[in-house]
């Protein structure tokens, strides 16, 4: 009876929805039965969420991730440029959470659009 062999579960990051060229070529060197690749949009990964369980980590590696590949002992495996993207698009999410939102067109307050009515005075 052949030993079975587990293998390496690799989360790779990319920087966008479809893979990169670069991106392809790293992901070409965890061909093989040792390696089981899951891939995740890095522009979807927040701070403060859960890290999945993982063997290694590559590609568009979020903060998180890398820290706790760190503490596992294996470092994260970044892209040349794909960090600075992956980097990008979480300071923008970020920045989108953090800007206040919107007010719906057409809604400026009791008035309709926030004009007040010719000769309105304030607690008259």
């Amino acid at each position: 009876m052949a030993k079975s062999v587990r293998q390496k579960l690799v989360l790779f990051f990319l920087a966008g929805a479809v893979a990169s060229e670069e991106e392809r070529e790293a992901i070409a060197e965890f061909d093989g039965d040792e390696y089981r690749v899951m891939f995740r949009n890095a522009s979807f990964v927040n701070e403060g969420d859960t890290i999945e369980k993982f063997d290694l980590v590559a590609g568009a590696v979020p903060d998180n991730y890398a820290r706790a590949a760190e503490a596992q002992g294996e470092p994260a495996e970044p892209i040349n440029g794909a960090e600075d993207e992956a980097a990008k698009a979480a300071k923008a999410e970020e920045a989108r959470k953090k800007a206040p939102p919107a007010a719906p067109a057409g809604q400026g307050g009791a008035w309709g659009g926030g004009a007040k009515p010719a000769g309105w005075k304030p607690n008259a």
